[in-house]
């Protein structure tokens, strides 16, 4: 899948487990795993910026 020009992929290196335990979580809340990450990140900056 392409990534748009104002984006950029990264990637990630987690255990087996985290990455099942990420599965479970996102699906939970009808996310993909990616998108679940990406709203976490975004949820810890605007903490961490706005204060």
């Amino acid at each position: 899948m392409a990534v748009s020009s104002d984006k950029i992929r990264i990637l990630v290196t987690v255990p087996r487990t985290t990455k099942e335990q990420l599965e479970a979580v996102a699906k939970q809340e009808n996310r993909s795993v990616s998108n679940y990450i990406f709203t976490l990140i975004q949820k810890d900056l605007n903490e961490k910026l706005n204060k």
